[in-house]
């Protein structure tokens, strides 16, 4: 269904030209990714801080980690391992 209002869109999009980068856009955007690909590399050293600290704190805790017998009731664990001296009737 055609109105005049209908009309009026099709003739200023039938209008519109395409854009034009300016000249030498694709070969300066090609040197600007290339030159960040080189650039960017993962072992930079925040990035290698941040692992090695994390390392560490993975190890401490693996070392200090004391594993909770098997037959262990899991309140009595909980409460050993928060030092509560808690007594349970059940």
């Amino acid at each position: 269904m055609k109105t005049p209002l209908t009309d009026e869109y099709l003739k200023v999009i039938d209008g519109i030209q395409d854009a034009e980068p300016k000249p030498f856009f694709y070969t300066r955007l090609k040197a600007r990714m290339e030159k960040k690909a080189e650039s960017y590399s993962i072992w930079q050293p925040s990035f290698a801080f941040a692992l090695s600290v994390v390392l560490v704190f993975n190890i401490y805790f693996l070392k200090s980690y004391e594993a909770v017998p098997k037959n262990t009731n899991p309140a009595q664990a909980f409460t050993n391992g928060y030092e509560l001296n808690a007594a349970f009737n059940y």
